[in-house]
C-alpha cells in the first residue's frame, strides 16, 4: 500500500505540472477584426430559471457585436414557472433579433432543446451558453475572428463561477478554476476531454452531420461532453478560444443541489467512450483521495509523518499552481486562504461525492 501510495501521488504532481507547463505558455494573440464577421445563431435552453436569468438576458443587450449579425434563440424545456414572461418582458423593447420556442411534448431534456434549435438557427454557426450565465461584451467577436481565421469546427472557451460568500459556493468557484484549467490544458495539448456548453461554438453543418445525441438522449447530462467526444472521433479541429474575457456563471444554491449536479457529472462520464478522458479522470481521482490513504498509512504508522507532510505541501503546492496559471490571464480573484484550506479538505469533500453515488438518484429541475 505504500508503495501504492507513492506511485498515486508521483502521477498526479507530473500529470498536474505538465497542465501548469502547458497553461504558463498560452498567451493571447490579437487577431484583427475581420470586416465579414461570422453570423451566430446563440442556442439558450431553459427550465425554470425566471429567479437566474436576468444576468443573461442583460448580457444579451450589452454583446458589442451588430445586432443584424446574430439571433437568439431560447428554447423552452416545459419551465412551469415564469421564465418565459420574464424574457418576454426583458427583451420587449430590445433591438435583438430574439425568438422562444417550445418544446413539444414527446420530448424533454437539454440535448432534446439543443436539437430542435439548431434546427431552427438560421445561420451557419451555433453557439451555445446556459440560462444562468453572463456573456462577456466581446465574446461573439473573438469567436467570429477565430473561425475565420482557422478550420475550427468547434471552438470553446474559458468559464467561472461567479464568486460569493459561503462555503459551498467558494468551494465551487475554486473548484470550477481547477476543471477549467484541466481542460484548457488538454486542449492545447491536442487532447481535449472536456468543455463547457455555457461557451462553446461550432459549425451547424458539423453538428447535423454528426448527430451527436443520437445515442445519448436519455443521459440527462453531458450535451457538452458527448458533442465533443463525436467531434473528437471524426477528428475535427477543435481549438481553444483565444479571448481575454470569461463567461461566468452561477453556482449551485446549496449543498443538495451541488450534490445532483455532481451525481449528474458522474452519470454521464461511466458513458464516456474518450480512454484519455477516462484515464485523466481516474488519475486525478485517485491522486486526490491518495492524500486520505496517505492518512490511513500514517494512523497504522506504516508512513511517516514527515512524508505525509511532503505529500501534503506536494499535491498543494501544484494544485494552487494549476488554478493560478489558469486564473492570470483571465484576471480572475484569488484569496490564497480560501484555496488553501478547499485544497486541504477537496480530497474528503471528493470521497463524499464518490460515496453519494451509491444512491445515484437525482433531482434533474
Amino acid at each position: 500500500m505504500l508503495l501504492l501510495s507513492y506511485l498515486l501521488q508521483l502521477c498526479y504532481l507530473g500529470l498536474i505540472a505538465l497542465c501548469i507547463f502547458k497553461l504558463r505558455r498560452w498567451n493571447f494573440k490579437d487577431i484583427p477584426s475581420t470586416k465579414t464577421p461570422t453570423k451566430f445563431s446563440i442556442l439558450i435552453p431553459f427550465k425554470n430559471e425566471a429567479n437566474r436569468i436576468n444576468a443573461l438576458l442583460n448580457s444579451l443587450d450589452e454583446i458589442d457585436y451588430s445586432k443584424n449579425e446574430f439571433e437568439v434563440i431560447f428554447i423552452n424545456d416545459h419551465s412551469t414557472d415564469q421564465s418565459v414572461e420574464v424574457i418576454q418582458t426583458k427583451l420587449k423593447d430590445s433591438p435583438l433579433d430574439f425568438k422562444i420556442i417550445n418544446q413539444t411534448v414527446s420530448k424533454s431534456g437539454k440535448k432534446s432543446a439543443l436539437i430542435l434549435g439548431v434546427n431552427r438557427a438560421k445561420y451557419e454557426y451555433i453557439l451555445t451558453t446556459d440560462a444562468d450565465c453572463y456573456l462577456p461584451e466581446q465574446l461573439l467577436t473573438d469567436y467570429s475572428n477565430q473561425f475565420l481565421k482557422s478550420d475550427a469546427h468547434l471552438i470553446f472557451g474559458p468559464v467561472s463561477c461567479v464568486e460569493q460568500n459561503s462555503f459551498w459556493k467558494n468551494f465551487q468557484y475554486y473548484d470550477f478554476l481547477a476543471i477549467q484549467a484541466i481542460t484548457k490544458a488538454s486542449c492545447l495539448f491536442g487532447q481535449p476531454v472536456s468543455c463547457n456548453a455555457a461557451n462553446m461554438a461550432y459549425r451547424k453543418d458539423s453538428f447535423k452531420n454528426l448527430k451527436p445525441y443520437q445515442t445519448n438522449l436519455e443521459i440527462a447530462s453531458g450535451d457538452d461532453h458527448f458533442l465533443l467526444e463525436k467531434f473528437d472521433q471524426h477528428n475535427l479541429i477543435i481549438q481553444y478560444l483565444n479571448t481575454k474575457q470569461v463567461v461566468t456563471t452561477l453556482p449551485c444554491e446549496n449543498f443538495k443541489s451541488l450534490l445532483n449536479q455532481r451525481k449528474r457529472w458522474f452519470g454521464k462520464s461511466k458513458h464516456s467512450k474518450d480512454k484519455t478522458a477516462n484515464r485523466l479522470n481516474i488519475i486525478l481521482f485517485l491522486g486526490h483521495i491518495n492524500l486520505i490513504l496517505a492518512l490511513v498509512l500514517v494512523l497504522f504508522q506504516v508512513m511517516s509523518i514527515m512524508v505525509f507532510s511532503a505529500f501534503i505541501i506536494g499535491k498543494v503546492l501544484v494544485d494552487v499552481n494549476l488554478i493560478m496559471s489558469f486564473s492570470k490571464p483571465y484576471h480572475l480573484s484569488l484569496c490564497m486562504r480560501k484555496l488553501l484550506k478547499i485544497s486541504l479538505i477537496y480530497p474528503f469533500l471528493l470521497l463524499a461525492f464518490g460515496l453519494s453515488l451509491f444512491n445515484n438518484k437525482y433531482i434533474w429541475k
